[in-house]
């Protein structure tokens, strides 16, 4: 027996103010399409790069999963900065000749470098730091990742990074073994300044072992096209009482080496099936439930920053906006930095002990996702915890991830406790947290160590 069948079984008898909770575990349990769904956009569509015709595919699939669920349902178009890749070479060309298996980096530029490998360790700010003029006019090799105790280092504030110090390129090399190739935006919301190419764990091994005794030198040729182009979200809602809105998103779009089943095809399955069950309902919630799969946020975050800039005075009015991005098997509540709704969601995670909620609520600021925009313009924002397989995390923004890491179990379980947090969000007498004001964010920003990430990004929106 399934866990979602056993706790539809004990929710035969719930307080009256959960009965809703019993008719959206058996409608996911009983009619779920997130993995049928799931499984046609990776089968029929492909990758999801916006921007690619394939991407624009997506677009269409979500509108018309949408109109099926009964949801009313509009595209809203945004101009952004296209990147497709080109063919690429690397190699070694001393002090042996070897042609390297490698992917560039997104929004990396046409160009032909040639010169010394410099190991940069991990990237970070502080190693730069340390090297200071050795890096300049040299070929950046470095880990994804940082070390032990450190904050996580973006690969595009790596390139931030190599730009700054003079670096001729970057070699970004993967941390996972096993051969996976992660690629990603390597800047966002623009073409960085010098290529910017991706490898494998054990190629980066083999380059550190032999530089640290010889000088190795690397040639780089890569080609790349960039320019205006276009995309659209896709925005879907049950229309509420009132204008306020609880939201639940997820990004559309995905690398082009695969098919983005875990990153972040699973994301947008569960905002289908949330989206679809609560349709099924057929009960007018207090406030409007809205449901967007973003495009572009692989590049820089594209979609939900125009979505937030579009709707700009219309921010007050979001009660919260849910961000699913590669959710796993659902654990509890995660919040962006949005402390006054820790209480909502301990209680609601002490009602849900029985669909497997064990983790106690958090409350955070976090970069990198959907959510982001949002909880920089203070609306409150949040997501499900919830751990990926090794198996599934381990091919994150590579050819590997494929719908055969997609387990259906996962699926059903995020979606039902994701359209039960919606419905209760949607109908809470008063919302869990207010829009919160910037020098609250500033302060919360600065504790949760971000500052320095959106510094070295040029998106730090509070000043001094």
């Amino acid at each position: 027996m399934s866990r979602l069948v056993a706790l539809t079984l004990l929710l035969c008898a719930v307080p009256q103010d959960e009965a809703v909770w019993k008719e959206i575990f058996g409608e996911v349990n009983l009619h779920s399409d997130a993995y049928p769904a799931l499984q046609t956009m990776c089968d029929k569509i492909g990758h999801r790069l916006v921007g690619s015709e394939n991407g624009r595919r997506a677009e269409e699939f979500a509108f018309k999963k949408f109109k099926e669920y009964g949801l009313d349902v509009h595209f809203e178009e945004f101009a952004f900065l296209g990147w497709q890749r080109g063919e690429l070479l690397v190699a070694v060309t001393a002090p042996t000749s070897r042609k390297l298996i490698a992917y560039a980096l997104g929004n990396t530029p046409s160009g032909e470098v040639e010169g010394e490998v410099l190991d940069c360790g991990w990237g970070t700010p502080g190693e730069f730091e340390k090297l200071g003029e050795r890096v300049k006019g040299r070929i950046v090799f470095c880990f994804n990742g940082a070390p032990e105790g450190h904050r996580g280092v973006h690969r595009s504030e790596k390139m931030t990074l190599t730009e700054k110090y003079g670096g001729t390129a970057m070699v970004f090399a993967n941390n996972v073994a096993g051969g996976p190739i992660q690629v990603g935006a390597c800047a966002f919301g623009r073409i960085s300044g010098v290529p910017g190419v991706a490898i494998d764990k054990e190629t980066g091994d083999w380059l550190r072992r032999v530089a640290t005794d010889e000088k190795v030198t690397l040639k780089i040729s890569a080609k790349a096209t960039s320019g205006p182009a276009t995309a659209r979200n896709v925005v879907a809602e049950i229309k509420g009482e009132s204008d306020e809105v609880v939201m639940l998103g997820g990004h559309l779009d995905s690398w082009d080496l695969a098919v983005g089943a875990i990153d972040n095809g699973v994301g947008i399955a569960v905002v289908f099936e949330a989206a679809r069950t609560l349709a099924s309902l057929k009960r007018k919630p207090k406030r409007t439930i809205r449901f967007i799969c973003f495009m572009g946020e692989e590049f820089g975050l594209y979609g939900s920053r125009a979505y937030v800039e579009k709707h700009a005075k219309e921010l007050d009015g979001i009660a919260m906006m849910m961000n699913l991005d590669m959710c796993g098997k659902p654990s509890g509540f995660e919040l962006y930095a949005c402390d006054e709704a820790l209480d909502f969601f301990k209680s609601l995670t002490k009602r849900l002990e029985r669909s497997g909620l064990k983790d106690a609520p958090s409350s955070k600021a976090g970069l990198h996702s959907d959510h982001q925009p949002f909880m920089l313009a203070g609306v409150p924002a949040m997501t499900l915890k919830g751990k990926l397989d090794e198996e599934q995390g381990k091919y994150y923004h590579s050819a590997g991830d494929t719908f055969n890491l997609v387990k259906e179990e996962y699926l059903n379980e995020a979606a039902a406790i994701a359209a039960i947090a919606l419905w209760e969000l949607a109908n809470a007498k008063e919302r869990p947290c207010p829009r919160l004001k910037p020098d609250v964010m500033k302060e919360r920003c600065i504790r949760d160590n971000v500052r320095e990430p959106l510094e070295l990004a040029g998106e730090w929106p509070f000043g001094k």
